[in-house]
């Protein structure tokens, strides 16, 4: 009986060699992954990005320079104020940088230069905005939780951007980025702004979601 457990307790090993190469293989590729995407970070990004000043009175960047991961420059020395009241157009050519101006804004790219200031309570619409995977009425408060809000607001909210249809199923778990067409993405994001009801918006591509 002691051999058999023994035996038992060492064939365990033997029997599952192959799961354990494949883990570690796996495992060692995505060390060496993350090592590399670390490395080309380090080397690719400024020492200093741009700096954000979330609580001010109008949108602001001074001095604010854009560059892309090669080490090519988008925007030099750029000034930029918008105050309240104030509706800000910003048009040029695809590739020109106004994608990545509004990440700068955001402060989610890390090749920038400057200083930038946000007011409170602003809110990006991005050209492609993200809904995740559940029920309807997470897609729609999200980042925040769909508790925060009653369902009559998530329902009025719906209504008001033109989407009766999706008004009457909150509770409908699905993957709506594959499941609604955009221009009923577009139409979701605009009713997040309708429910948020943020002070400021800030629309990545505006014109295709009018």
């Amino acid at each position: 009986n002691a051999f058999d457990r023994v035996q038992a307790s060492l064939s365990w090993f033997v029997d599952n060699y192959d799961s354990l190469a494949a883990w570690r293989a796996t495992t060692e590729r995505l060390t060496s992954f993350e090592a590399a995407l670390s490395k080309e970070n380090q080397a690719a990004a400024p020492a200093d990005t741009a700096q954000a000043a979330t609580y001010s009175g109008a949108i602001e960047a001074n001095d604010l320079t854009l560059q892309l991961p090669t080490g090519a420059t988008l925007l030099q020395g750029a000034m930029l104020r918008a105050a309240p009241g104030e509706h800000t157009l910003v048009q040029g050519p695809s590739g020109s940088g106004k994608t990545t101006l509004f990440r700068a804004l955001a402060g989610i790219w890390p090749w920038a230069t400057g200083r930038v200031a946000l007011p409170a309570h602003t809110m990006f619409i991005p050209q492609r905005p993200y809904f995740p995977d559940g029920a309807l009425r997470d897609a729609l408060a999200y980042p925040e939780p769909a508790s925060a809000y009653t369902d009559e607001q998530l329902t009025t909210a719906l209504q008001d951007a033109l989407l009766p249809d999706l008004a009457a199923r909150l509770n409908d778990r699905d993957n709506w980025t594959q499941k609604l067409s955009g221009g009923e993405q577009q139409r979701l994001a605009i009713a997040r702004v309708l429910l948020k009801q943020p002070a400021w918006v800030l629309a990545d591509e505006a014109t295709s979601a009018l």
